[in-house]
C-alpha cells in the first residue's frame, strides 16, 4: 500500500472519530437528529476507509454502500452483519434528518456562492482560508482530518477547481463544505442575510 493510501485512510479515520466525538456530545444535548447524523457520516468516512485498502474510491454515498456490499460483504471478507448496519443506519439518517439536512445545505450552499462570488472579484481574499487554516492548527494542537484535506485540496487543486467545490451541488462538495475554512469572506451583513432567509423558512424544522 502506498504513502498516498495510507495518508488517506489515516485521513477518513479521522474523520470519522470527529463525527463520532460530536455525535456523542449532541446525544447529551438531546439534539437526537443531528447526532443520528453525525453517526452516519462516522460510519461513511470508516467504510470509504476500508474501501481504500483495495483502492476504491467512491464519492456517491450509493457508490460506497454498493462498493463495500460487492467487495467486502458478498466475498465473506466482512460479515453480512455490518452490511445490514450500514443500511439501517443510512435508512434512518435519511428518515430523521432529512428536512433539517436540506435546510443547512441548501443554507451552506448559498453562502459558499456568495463567498465564490467574492473570490472571483478579490484575488486577495484567497489568503483568508489559508490563514484559517494554520490559524486552525495552533488552536487545536494537531492537525484534524478536515484541516489536512483543504491543505490538500489548496495544494492540488487549482482555484477554479476550488470554486467548482464551493457552488458544486453533488455529494462530494456538500461534504467539503461541512469544514469550510473559508470564514471570514462574508461580512456580518452578507451573512446575516441568508440565515435570515433561511431561519424563518425552515424554522419549525430547526433543532
Amino acid at each position: 500500500m502506498d504513502k498516498r493510501i495510507k495518508e488517506l485512510i489515516k485521513v477518513r479515520l479521522e474523520k470519522a472519530r470527529e463525527d463520532i466525538d460530536t455525535a456523542v456530545e449532541l446525544l447529551s444535548l438531546k439534539r437526537y437528529r443531528a447526532a443520528v447524523n453525525r453517526s452516519y457520516y462516522a460510519l461513511f468516512s470508516v467504510t470509504t476507509a476500508v474501501l481504500l485498502t483495495k483502492r476504491l474510491e467512491r464519492s456517491k454515498h450509493s457508490g460506497v454502500e454498493a462498493a463495500f456490499n460487492q467487495h467486502f460483504i458478498k466475498t465473506g471478507i466482512i460479515e453480512i452483519e455490518y452490511g445490514k448496519i450500514f443500511n439501517y443506519i443510512r435508512r434512518k439518517r435519511e428518515e430523521s434528518d432529512y428536512t433539517v439536512k436540506v435546510m443547512i445545505d441548501k443554507e451552506t450552499a448559498s453562502l459558499h456562492r456568495e463567498i465564490a462570488k467574492k473570490l472571483r472579484i478579490y484575488n486577495e481574499l484567497w489568503d483568508i482560508p489559508k490563514r484559517n487554516l494554520t490559524k486552525w492548527k495552533k488552536n487545536r494542537g494537531a492537525e484534524s482530518a478536515a484541516i489536512i484535506e483543504w491543505e490538500n485540496i489548496f495544494k492540488i487543486k487549482t482555484k477554479e477547481e476550488i470554486l467548482s467545490i464551493l457552488e458544486g451541488d453533488n455529494e462530494e462538495s456538500i461534504r467539503l463544505r461541512s469544514s469550510s475554512p473559508f470564514t471570514g469572506i462574508l461580512n456580518e451583513n452578507e451573512r446575516r442575510e441568508i440565515f435570515g432567509f433561511y431561519n424563518k423558512k425552515y424554522k419549525n424544522d430547526q433543532l
